[in-house]
């Protein structure tokens, strides 16, 4: 009985590419497995000095940043030749010399108010044409991870940079998308999860107004043709089933509009490493 007003709904299919990274899952895995494991003794040697490595989640994942590289280009090397991690400043961060791939790494454990920001440096951005990104995502215990391989970004793919963010620029999600491959984790589209949800709850309306005009127009057939007075009450409380259906729907089908005609909106789900 649910009549969608618009009829382009956002779905994770929807962000589905013919991309193919040169990094496999089994790779991705290994690196992380390394990954967890230096953090692990970093996190026990700033204790033995009385300090928290995880207490400054921005200085944690600027020592972390370094592991990120250097554990993903020592997988890399076991599948191509001339695998470098140089990290010096102007220089990529991975070089694969075999498929002539730049690859930049990135660590982000998320905004203090929710939600991840993928970001880049927008000047060497511009200046290269275009980049091959390796984001991973990590929860404050670096437990859980999302690992996204971003193919052939450019500076089209991100919002320009806003004064104040030192060249840094947000990467637009929905877009890039386009161009990613999930190593790890899950990539969530809000839209479809709000839609489904509203169509759920327009559903239900529907189904409750069919029950109750059912119920009420069986005791008005049963009414005798004397009942006058109940007759009125009981078309009454079917024009009021009505009107109360057509206020929810108008509502729910508002609601319904705003996230099937919204941009799509990508979060995503992290997932646990284990060693």
């Amino acid at each position: 009985m649910v009549q969608r007003r618009r009829t382009c709904l956002i779905d994770a299919k929807s962000l589905r590419n013919n991309m193919k990274s040169y990094i496999s899952q089994e790779m991705t895995k290994r690196a992380l497995k390394n990954m967890l494991g230096f953090h692990m003794n970093l996190n026990a040697a700033f204790a033995d000095w009385g300090m928290d490595f995880k207490g400054n989640l921005g200085r944690r994942n600027v020592v972390m940043s370094q592991a990120q590289e250097y554990f993903f280009a020592k997988e890399l090397a076991k599948k191509f030749s001339g695998v470098d991690a140089d990290g010096r400043t102007g220089k990529a961060d991975i070089v694969i010399g075999e498929i002539d791939k730049e690859l930049e790494c990135k660590l982000t454990s998320g905004r203090a108010s929710g939600g991840y920001d993928l970001q880049t440096d927008l000047v060497t951005l511009k200046r290269k044409g275009s980049l091959d990104f390796l984001y991973v995502i990590a929860n404050d215990t670096f437990m859980e991870f999302t690992v996204l391989h971003y193919i052939g970004l450019t500076a089209d793919d991100f919002y320009p940079s806003s004064p104040g963010a030192r060249g840094k620029a947000r990467m637009k999600k929905a877009q890039a998308m386009q161009k990613c491959v999930v190593l790890f984790g899950e990539v969530v589209v809000r839209n479809k999860s709000e839609i489904d949800k509203i169509s759920s709850k327009i559903k239900t309306a529907q189904s409750e107004y069919v029950t109750r005009r059912s119920e009420l127009t069986h005791r008005l057939d049963e009414c005798s043709g004397r009942a006058v007075k109940k007759k009125q009450n009981i078309k009454t409380m079917m024009k009021n089933n009505k009107l109360r259906l057509d206020a929810r729907e108008d509502r729910l089908f508002s609601k319904l509009d705003f996230w099937v005609q919204s941009p799509p909106q990508v979060g995503f789900r992290l997932e646990t490493i284990v060693r």
